[in-house]
């Protein structure tokens, strides 16, 4: 065997490596719309009962957010979250969510999100999160 065809065997190679790296790693279109079809089945569960689905969207929420630091979603979905966290009481877990979001991105401003919604009872409890998560309250003392 020649070294042009030694090469060529190798470029071939790694040419589909990558091709194969590339088709595993998830893109951000796919992890939009896996989290959109989850969000889909929270809003058709009229009755919050479908503890699956709220679980499988916080691990989306969560998985996108490690995967897409960077991207505009992830401040969203990590609110988001926060909110779903509280709409199923589990408050402790949306002062770590929330905490996280005002670390990571200091500029995001959750209050005009909090204010604008409909759902008053979530406000008054994500604004008591957002508030003890800023003020660096310890968890132990909801």
């Amino acid at each position: 065997m020649t070294f042009y065809q030694i090469k060529q065997k190798s470029g071939l190679a790694l040419f589909i490596l990558l091709i194969a790296v590339a088709s595993c790693t998830p893109s951000k279109e796919k992890a939009r719309m896996k989290i959109a079809e989850l969000e889909n089945v929270l809003h058709q569960d009229t009755l919050g009962n479908n503890s699956t689905a709220i679980s499988n969207t916080l691990n989306e929420y969560k998985k996108y957010v490690h995967l897409f630091p960077d991207d505009s979603l992830s401040p969203d979905f990590l609110f988001k979250a926060a909110m779903l966290y509280m709409n199923t009481s589990k408050p402790k877990d949306a002062i770590v969510i929330i905490d996280q979001l005002i670390k990571n991105y200091p500029t995001y401003n959750i209050f005009p999100i909090l204010f604008s919604s409909q759902k008053h009872f979530a406000v008054a409890d994500i604004s008591l999160a957002a508030l003890c998560a800023s003020s660096k309250y310890e968890l132990n003392n909801l």
